[in-house]
């Protein structure tokens, strides 16, 4: 039965209430035709959908990521691999998750999930798993997976690698979307499951053994967005940018992560897994057939060095890419239907990318190192970028021919 248009805005105006939208509450009870009315009412779950992923991107608190990120990236966690110290960030990690009232996902209903050995014997490490079931019963059944590796290096000839950006970053802001969505009002649509993912500096082994042995349904998975190293600048040089991989699998994330960046002030650089490579624990996601969206800061002169230390994190910038990566979240876990995966395809989007990349590289080449051959390069690279762009793109052969030259380039600069 259709409700009577009174009845329908007081229907409205408690679903806004209950989530705490002021704002549009003002907007829905303010005096206005019929017309206006309507067209409120036919923009109401698109407005919903924004303002959850506003909210919840309004709610990431800098002062806590800075407290977990210091707590994880502590010389008393002995760089987390292995021992006592890897004790301690497990112990913190599942105390956190049982505070918060997620569901054990792991193991015997416990929160580990244990990555055997290849050779049968012993363990390579945990897994921390935790669900958040979302609050429709239409929308529990499938899964966003929110992960973020939780190992490091451990200690080398008496040096601890404490891993601030790498990647305490990440689990610090897995961390704290896992606080904000279990506040009141805020869980989502679908379900979450917080993955913290061990052994992915020896080889992905964590996130590998999970897609292998999930302890959820791969089918109700929906997408993997994994967060690794966001706490710094690209060379210490790229500022306010946060660059994305996965996306070229399930290209409507292209447009997502515009608008996202866009409210923060962020630039999204889009690169393809088969440029960089698949270096994070999205990548056996990927390998599946599973969408999946990974989002760093990418890697600095202190990346896998013993200088990786809390000082020297960028707090700013984490927080804004923590609060992109709530609005991604919340998009994801809220909309009527998640992007699927599809065989990669060229995209404009990466043209921008490189022809953005060089213009923000090329005023520190003499930091850099490059010498006039080199700067020479990236300059006809962009031109390139910039003629196929005029083109409206390119097919995979020229993409491909182009991309050889990009890869050489990212080895130089490294």
């Amino acid at each position: 039965m259709k409700l009577p248009r009174r009845h329908q805005l007081q229907r409205l105006t408690r679903a806004l209430r209950s989530m705490g939208l002021r704002a549009l509450l003002a907007l829905a009870l303010s005096p206005g035709s019929g017309a206006q009315e309507v067209a409120l009412e036919a923009a109401v779950p698109s407005l919903a959908l924004e303002a959850r992923g506003e909210a919840l991107a309004a709610a990431i608190d800098l002062e806590k990521l800075r407290g977990d990120l210091a707590a994880l990236a502590a010389p008393e966690m002995e760089g987390r691999r292995g021992g006592a110290g890897m004790a301690r960030a497990r112990a913190m990690l599942v105390e956190r998750f049982r505070a918060l009232g997620l569901k054990p996902a792991g193991a015997d209903g416990s929160y580990a999930q244990p990555i055997p050995a290849a050779s049968g014997a012993g363990s390579e490490g945990e897994n921390l798993l935790a669900l958040l079931e979302g609050r429709e019963a239409a929308g529990r059944d499938e899964v966003i997976v929110l992960s973020a590796h939780y190992d490091h290096l451990g200690q080398r000839e008496e040096q601890i690698f404490r891993g601030a950006d790498d990647n305490a970053s990440g689990v610090a802001v897995m961390l704290e979307l896992a606080r904000c969505l279990t506040q009141e009002g805020a869980r989502p649509r679908r379900s979450v499951l917080f993955a913290a993912f061990d052994a992915e500096e020896r080889g992905l082994l964590g996130s590998k053994y999970f897609v292998h042995a999930p302890t959820i349904p791969l089918a109700r998975i929906a997408l993997d967005l994994n967060l690794d190293m966001l706490g710094r600048r690209m060379l210490d040089l790229v500022e306010d940018t946060v660059f994305a991989q996965g996306w070229e699998h399930s290209p409507e994330l292209v447009e997502l992560l515009r608008a996202a960046g866009a409210r923060e002030k962020l630039r999204v650089s889009f690169v393809a897994t088969d440029v960089t490579g698949a270096r994070s624990d999205f990548a056996p996601f990927l390998w599946s057939g599973k969408p999946a969206l990974f989002l760093s800061s990418s890697e600095h002169p202190d990346y896998h060095r013993p200088s990786d230390v809390p000082e020297r994190i960028q707090w700013e910038e984490l927080h804004a890419r923590a609060r992109l990566a709530a609005r991604v979240l919340s998009s994801l876990a809220e909309a009527d239907a998640v992007p699927r995966f599809r065989d990669a395809a060229p995209h404009p989007v990466e043209l921008e990318t490189l022809r953005d990349l060089v213009d923000a590289l090329l005023p520190h080449a003499e930091k850099l190192g490059l010498g006039r051959a080199e700067e020479l390069g990236l300059r006809a690279l962009r031109a390139r970028a910039v003629q196929l762009l005029e083109k409206g793109g390119y097919d995979p052969a020229t993409r491909e021919s182009l991309m050889k030259v990009v890869r050489r380039a990212m080895a130089a600069l490294r």
